[in-house]
Formats: structure tokens, C-alpha cells, sequence
């Protein structure tokens, strides 16, 4: 069985007090002053046919393109209401075509989503972000992932999976599973996190990998965070 524990802190994050947990979770923080501001930057509807998916070898990039994905259909429930739980699980192996951005159209629709996953045969970069001019929320509510429950990412490969601040518009992801909100890290592939993480739930980094998490954003999430 998987403990956590709270390993030794040298300093917290001053916007949301989240701590610094080990090498394997590295913030990296510059500050830059101007005019006595101080900017911290740390560098680490409905669908109906939703359904857990693995991206379609293919050249599309969009996620609301439901040939896109080998099954038919998008994963994930469109919306932005809190408690629109899915636990659908989007999965890019290595025969999803060569792209290495993925657009989620938030113009259209918002994304709630059980998790994001790159399996042990990617070996190339997988990028998701808002492909539209309009801002809007991720809402991952976590899945079991390999056995693991309350999984909201896991990164069995050695490319890197990148949540991205912004592709055209701005996206913001939201840890809504008030359990655990789990990235596994089981390769040598990293997890960076460039949009802003908020939410109330807590961020348990896990998994056998020697790859990082790298949180790139002043992030607001209130939950501990734990490396397990």
C-alpha cells in the first residue's frame, strides 16, 4: 500500500502556501520587481457519446472532433457547472499520429474529464490546451488509471505531458475530485503544468517514474500537496 508523507519544506508557494516537496516536484522561482510588484514564476453542454477514448492515428488535433478518436466520440462531458463529474480517461498511444498539440475549443464548450494518460508505447510530447480565443476550465475529476483511483494523470512514456497556459486561448485546470487529485509519473517522460491549478482539493504526486512535475504558473489550488 502507497503512503504519503510531508518530506522537509524549504519555503511555500506565496500565492496559494503550497510547499516545495522533493527534487521530483521542482519550482523554480524568479522574481521580478517593477514598480514595486513582485511576479512569481515557477517552472517545473454535453456529450453524449462520452466514453474513455484513445486519440485516432490521425493528423487532427481537435478534441471536439469525435473522429479524431479511435472510438467515435469525444471524452469528457461538455460544461462549466462544478459537480459535472466525468471519469472519462483520454489516452495517447504511439501510433496517435504525429502531433504534439491537441486544441480543446473552449469557445465552444468547456471540458470536465476523469483524466489525461500517454501509455508506454508514446514516445513524443502530448500538449493539451484551449485552441479558441476564449478563455475557460479543465475540470478533472480524476479515474482509475492502472489500478490507481482518483488518478488525474498519468505519464507512462518517455515524451513529455504538458497542460499548456495557453495555446490560442487561456486554460485553467481545476482539481475537482475532493479525494486525491493523483499524477503518476511511472517513465522517464515529465508532467509540466503550465496553466493555472486551482481548485480545493488536494495534489498527490505519484508513481515509479524518474521523470519530474514541474508546476510553471502561480497556481491557487488550497489542498495539500503530497509526494508519494
Amino acid at each position: 500500500m502507497r503512503t504519503t508523507h510531508q518530506p522537509r519544506l524549504p519555503f511555500l508557494n506565496p500565492v496559494s502556501n503550497q510547499p516545495r516537496q522533493s527534487s521530483r516536484l521542482r519550482f523554480i522561482r524568479h522574481t521580478l520587481l517593477a514598480g514595486g510588484v513582485s511576479l512569481a514564476l515557477l517552472i517545473a453542454g454535453t456529450n453524449a457519446n462520452a466514453a474513455s477514448q484513445t486519440w485516432g492515428a490521425n493528423a487532427g488535433t481537435a478534441w471536439y472532433t469525435a473522429t479524431n478518436w479511435a472510438g467515435g466520440a469525444f471524452p469528457g462531458t461538455q460544461g462549466d457547472a462544478p459537480g459535472t463529474l466525468n471519469n472519462d480517461v483520454a489516452t495517447w498511444a504511439n501510433g496517435a499520429g504525429t502531433a504534439t498539440s491537441y486544441g480543446i475549443n473552449m469557445g465552444t464548450a468547456k471540458l470536465n474529464l476523469g483524466a489525461i494518460v500517454a501509455d508506454s508505447t508514446r514516445t513524443i510530447a502530448t500538449g493539451v490546451g484551449d485552441s479558441s480565443a476564449t478563455a475557460g476550465n479543465l475540470r478533472l475529476y480524476g479515474a482509475t488509471v492502472n489500478s490507481v483511483a482518483n488518478v488525474i494523470i498519468r505519464n507512462n512514456s518517455t515524451g513529455t505531458i504538458t497542460l499548456q497556459a495557453r495555446q490560442t486561448g487561456d486554460m485553467t485546470v481545476i482539481l475537482s475530485n475532493q479525494t486525491d487529485n493523483i499524477i503518476n509519473i511511472d517513465s522517464s517522460g515529465f508532467v509540466y503544468l503550465g496553466a493555472v491549478i486551482t481548485g480545493s482539493g488536494k495534489l498527490t504526486l505519484g508513481g515509479a517514474g524518474s521523470g519530474a512535475l514541474i508546476l510553471s504558473n502561480v497556481d491557487t489550488y488550497t489542498g495539500d500537496t503530497t509526494v508519494s
